[in-house]
């Protein structure tokens, strides 16, 4: 793939070698930048390896396989590349596909992170037409359980906004771009029974009743939401908080997991578990496991 007299413009005074997991990619380098204009195109997000797998080779350069993903940026407004590839807008900016023959730079809209080429193929909540760039991602941001979306601009039937409920189904996909919503901040309100956003690091979404989930600190239990570890019961504690029930499944002999429920008509309650093997959708419930050295 890259070898050592392939690598151009390097930014950083220092760099190490790095063992890629795939040895077909040859030697990879971290701290380490390059500069010039973008060959090919680029799949977010994107390990090293998977970056080597979709570099593509180009005979402008000698038949070398390379992608640079930075350097000499498109300024706001400007054509920023076609169906046969696209390079990178300037801070602030993204690569619009119109048509197969128009990239645009145009603003990056403030509440989602966009992506150029890739399709978050399935998980679709529901379709809007008729609908802007910007407006998609502000659909999905009001939009109870809506992580992200692919924007379609050039269908026959008019343009395309898909919200998605899961980010999980990155694709390359020539002529859509895709927008993913950030972590919600500590304390705020992140859902309901229809669905609920991830919380950023620390945090996660805690159900209180159908209508408010809202993102508390972490308890030293790994924490899933929406979650039941069905089965598998030591005993019960009620009326406790959920970070209280992480705490008493660490304290006590046999247990390893626990399911919480807050919204219940007899108090909240606590159910110590022996496995998670029991994993289940139950809408309200969180579930967690301990971690190590909590035992």
């Amino acid at each position: 793939m890259v070898s050592t007299a392939s690598i151009i413009g390097l930014m950083s005074s220092f760099s190490a070698i790095v063992n890629a997991a795939d040895p077909s990619c040859g030697v990879q380098y971290s701290y380490m930048n390059t500069e010039g204009d973008l060959v090919g195109t680029v799949l977010y997000p994107a390990s090293p390896e998977v970056c080597c797998a979709n570099c593509t080779a180009n005979l402008d350069l000698g038949g070398r396989n390379t992608v640079v993903i930075s350097g000499r940026e498109i300024p706001a407004w400007g054509k920023c590349g076609d169906q046969s590839g696209f390079k990178l807008c300037t801070q602030g900016f993204y690569c619009q596909p119109w048509d197969s023959k128009y990239y645009h730079c145009i603003q990056k809209p403030s509440k989602c992170e966009v992506y150029t080429n890739v399709d978050l193929y399935g998980n679709d909540l529901k379709r809007i037409q008729g609908i802007k760039p910007g407006e998609c991602c502000d659909e999905c941001d009001k939009t109870v359980g809506c992580l992200g979306y692919t924007y379609v601009n050039d269908d026959p039937r008019g343009t395309q906004c898909y919200l998605k409920n899961s980010v999980n189904g990155w694709v390359k996909k020539v002529g859509v771009h895709s927008g993913v919503m950030p972590n919600l901040p500590p304390w705020s309100k992140c859902g309901d029974h229809t669905g609920f956003r991830p919380c950023t690091n620390d945090f996660y979404c805690q159900p209180w009743d159908r209508s408010y989930y809202q993102c508390i600190q972490r308890p030293r239990c790994y924490v899933e939401t929406n979650i039941d570890y069905y089965g598998n019961d030591i005993k019960r504690a009620s009326g406790i908080g959920p970070s209280e029930c992480c705490e008493e499944c660490g304290k006590t002999p046999g247990c390893d997991s626990y399911t919480y429920i807050n919204d219940d008509p007899t108090g909240t309650q606590c159910y110590l578990k022996s496995s998670n093997a029991g994993r289940s959708t139950k809408i309200g419930a969180v579930s967690g496991y301990v971690t190590p050295g909590m035992k």
